[in-house]
């Protein structure tokens, strides 16, 4: 590495991106019709990449005068191993193996000395899981094994915290939050700093929350948060595809596909056009 670095050219002379040149292509899930590579450009990777950290900032790095921090990426969210490099930190790049394994993940995430990531809220519902199950197995066994659950429970950091001592932050995204895993981390994690990112991957970031580990009893979702400068939405009715007035929501519908959002869907113009020229027409 440091040969290689000996011989890369000088930082002036590094080709630059304009802003609306393809930053990222992903392929999309496929989950509103047939899978499509979305076309994403640099500007909106710089957007998302500052607004994040005005949201939740890097504390580690050279400015800070203290090792930069460690962000777990894996390849759910491939762009975000960007974003830290971005700012001068660090990312551990989780195998896949590793990252549909929830026995598998917290050793990782320990070992490389993670301090943040981003999953699904599904998967941190997994490893939720797989944590009170450990717990019961050892209360269970009795002993030597029992007062070491006993006391991972009672640790102001919690039982996963325990595990995890480096984690700090961590962000959901692309599913709906349930409230019974934010009240699960205030039990499990409390020292967690929790957040939700609305986002699409034809409109990248869009909202930001950040997450109380103890949500009101009647809570059943957490909130997608407020939204990112420069951020229009609409609410629409599901059946008419129009915009409702005012109603409670969970789902919010961004417009589409203009400077911020993706520029283009990869091999299909005619798609792209109907779908710039619908969105732009409701909002």
């Amino acid at each position: 590495a440091a040969a290689a670095a000996e011989r890369a050219p000088p930082r002036a002379k590094w080709a630059r991106a304009d802003d609306m040149d393809p930053g990222m292509i992903t392929m999309t899930s496929g989950t509103s019709g047939r899978p499509k590579g979305v076309c994403t450009p640099t500007r909106t990777l710089k957007i998302s990449f500052v607004a994040r950290d005005r949201v939740l900032p890097y504390s580690g790095g050279a400015e800070a005068d203290s090792d930069p921090e460690v962000e777990g990426a894996n390849v759910m969210y491939s762009w975000e191993a960007v974003r830290p490099l971005y700012f001068g930190q660090t990312v551990a790049v989780i195998p896949d193996d590793v990252i549909t394994d929830t026995t598998a993940l917290v050793p990782f995430l320990a070992r490389h000395r993670v301090t943040r990531l981003l999953t699904t809220p599904s998967l941190l519902a997994t490893l939720l899981d797989t944590t009170e199950i450990e717990m019961e197995a050892q209360l269970a066994e009795g002993g030597a094994a029992a007062l070491t659950a006993a006391a991972a429970a009672a640790s102001p950091h919690g039982a996963l915290g325990s595990a995890l001592p480096t984690v700090r932050a961590w962000t959901l995204c692309g599913e709906v939050v349930p409230a019974s895993i934010q009240r699960r981390l205030g039990k499990l994690f409390p020292t967690l700093s929790l957040y939700n990112s609305y986002s699409s991957w034809e409109g990248s970031d869009a909202t930001y929350a950040a997450l109380s580990l103890h949500p009101p009893p009647s809570a059943r979702v957490a909130p997608a948060g407020q939204l990112l400068p420069g951020v229009r939405c609409a609410v629409l009715d599901p059946s008419t595809g129009e915009v409702c007035g005012r109603a409670p929501f969970t789902e919010v519908r961004l417009g589409g596909l203009n400077s911020w959002t993706a520029r283009a869907l990869l091999g299909r113009s005619c798609h792209t056009a109907s779908s710039e020229s619908s969105s732009r027409a409701r909002l």
